[in-house]
């Protein structure tokens, strides 16, 4: 005869490790539209969280959670049922619950007494202590606390292991989160910190984390996960008769395989909610993570082209000359990237994190030189011309040139100097459409750190932010693969004529068009030039 107690423990360990079934049989939730309460049965953007962590645990690392969300995808109400869930059935737990404003943290605590109070009896464990700000399950030492980010010192007594951070993109204060209740949480791989939020703006330890969690060689714990808006089957709206998408939505219909119904909700939110301000809309409900950080003009690449340029298979012109940008550490601290690019194609990137020295990045770049059959390659220079005088030495002057950022630009009445140009140029060329990147989060990362044009104070010239100035906005990153990709625009290289003769523009004849206008000038560049081996005559 089998023992009922040996059978109720199985039934509590077999709930241990379901979370969705436990929370479908067992956690109650206000619906959305009020009423009596209902099981929280997951729903897509819950159940990708779920998977995500559980993959990383399954994969041996600590959970450490970046998650950008668009408004009212239940990420909140998961992480409350995952943490009850623990707390409700192991010893010792402790949950710490931190929000922007107060109201905010009580309100997520009320949802956690709501699920506590719906338990049935079983499996809800007796209260010791319960108030406006703590929560103690007697038996069990189990124990909620909250606090709201901004308050001084904020936690840091505390020793949680399961953190909950929502809406983190608007934490004031939050080297004192750093230094204080982040380090109260062990790196015991039962312990868990999921910090969710919309996006709000490109800076701030929130949109840091999202950078670096993208990465696959960084070595914080933190990984992103983006979801977005249109996952929800609740954002969906039957449209009337004769209902026909614009440019920009028959575009995001293909990019994202949206139906007919979500563009209408979509179309429907932003004109009544946000009042046709299309940048506050994608804030508020981002397709991608690039959207989600984008504030009104203040990125260089706007979202939709790289979105769009990242899932584009292109076309590669044989035609077209094979150009590479190196953006080299030399022998300073910063990271090394090789961006190639043939025509309205990105072919091939590598990025390295670590310091690689002038004349081993030489070598690597001869042999891209022989291997991808490179017509030029411009190396930038701000570390010293080590890696290009090596470079000459071992016979690949013709195809290298040495780039100094700060020199004279191809437009001079235009940009400030030669980085403005070629990221002007790279604007440009991404404007034009058709365009092809690699599909990779790291990749798409840089590009979105490049801040928009501002125009020079005293020549009313456009300019970017220096790249010390992009570093120190992001926490430390440093966008070496837009450099490098900004780089292969640097100066007009002629076709590859193996198999046409088709001409191409001189160098000294510049076609642009300015940020700042609506309508393509021609301007024509003529100057005396000594013979440069940039060119290299196609004989």
């Amino acid at each position: 005869m089998s023992d009922p107690g040996s059978d109720t423990k199985e039934k509590i360990e077999h709930l241990r490790q379901n979370l969705p079934e436990y929370s479908e049989r067992f956690i109650k939730i206000r619906p959305k539209k009020g009423g009596k309460v209902i099981p929280l049965i997951f729903n897509k953007a819950q159940m990708l969280l779920h998977h995500f962590i559980e993959d990383m645990r399954k994969a041996g690392e600590i959970v450490r959670v970046v998650v950008c969300k668009g408004r009212q995808q239940g990420v909140s109400t998961y992480v409350a049922s995952r943490y009850l869930h623990r707390a409700s059935l192991n010893l010792g737990i402790s949950v710490f619950i931190l929000a922007h404003i107060s109201k905010s943290t009580e309100y997520l605590f009320d949802i956690v007494k709501r699920m506590y109070s719906n338990l049935p009896d079983p499996l809800r464990p007796g209260i010791e202590r319960s108030n406006k700000k703590e929560l103690k399950f007697g038996r069990l030492d189990s124990e909620y606390a909250l606090g709201t980010a901004g308050a001084k010192d904020v936690g840091r007594s505390m020793n949680p292991q399961l953190l909950h951070m929502s809406e983190a993109a608007f934490y004031a204060d939050t080297d004192d989160l750093s230094t204080g209740l982040l380090q109260g949480v062990s790196n015991d791989p039962e312990t868990e910190v999921i910090m969710e939020s919309t996006a709000n703006g490109a800076v701030g330890m929130f949109y840091n984390l999202c950078q670096k969690g993208i990465d696959p060689k960084t070595l914080s714990r933190f990984k992103t996960l983006f979801i977005a808006w249109y996952i929800q089957d609740e954002y969906r709206e039957t449209p009337p008769l004769g209902f026909k998408p614009n440019k920009l939505e028959y575009e995001m219909m293909e990019l994202y395989g949206l139906e007919l119904n979500q563009i209408f909700w979509y179309r429907r939110k932003l004109e009544t909610d946000f009042q046709g301000d299309l940048w506050k809309m994608r804030k508020e409900y981002p397709c991608c993570l690039a959207e989600a950080f984008q504030s009104s003009g203040d990125r260089l690449y706007k979202p939709e082209w790289i979105a769009t340029a990242r899932k584009y298979p292109g076309v590669l012109d044989d035609i077209a000359p094979r150009v590479m940008g190196v953006d080299g550490s030399g022998e300073g601290a910063d990271g090394t990237a090789l961006v190639t690019r043939q025509g309205a194609r990105i072919i091939e990137f590598e990025n390295y994190e670590e310091v690689v020295k002038p004349m081993r990045l030489a070598g690597m770049v001869a042999q891209k030189i022989d291997t991808l059959d490179l017509d030029m390659v411009f190396l930038d220079v701000a570390y010293g011309y080590g890696c290009r005088d090596r470079l000459k030495e071992m016979g690949y002057g013709a195809k290298t040139m040495a780039v100094p950022f700060g020199m004279e630009a191809l437009m001079p009445e235009l940009y400030l100097n030669k980085r403005a140009q070629m990221y002007g140029f790279s604007k440009e060329w991404f404007e034009e459409g058709g365009k092809s990147i690699p599909d990779d989060d790291l990749f798409v990362r840089d590009l979105g750190m490049i801040p928009g044009f501002k125009l020079s104070t005293s020549r009313g010239l456009l300019q970017l932010p220096p790249k010390k100035q992009i570093r120190e906005d992001n926490e430390g990153l440093s966008p070496n693969i837009a450099d490098g990709f900004a780089l292969t625009f640097a100066f007009p290289v002629k076709s590859r004529s193996l198999k046409s003769r088709i001409s191409v523009a001189s160098p000294d004849v510049v076609r642009a068009r300015s940020p700042f206008k609506s309508r393509r000038q021609a301007q024509e560049f003529v100057r005396t030039r000594k013979p440069s081996e940039l060119h290299v005559p196609n004989n």
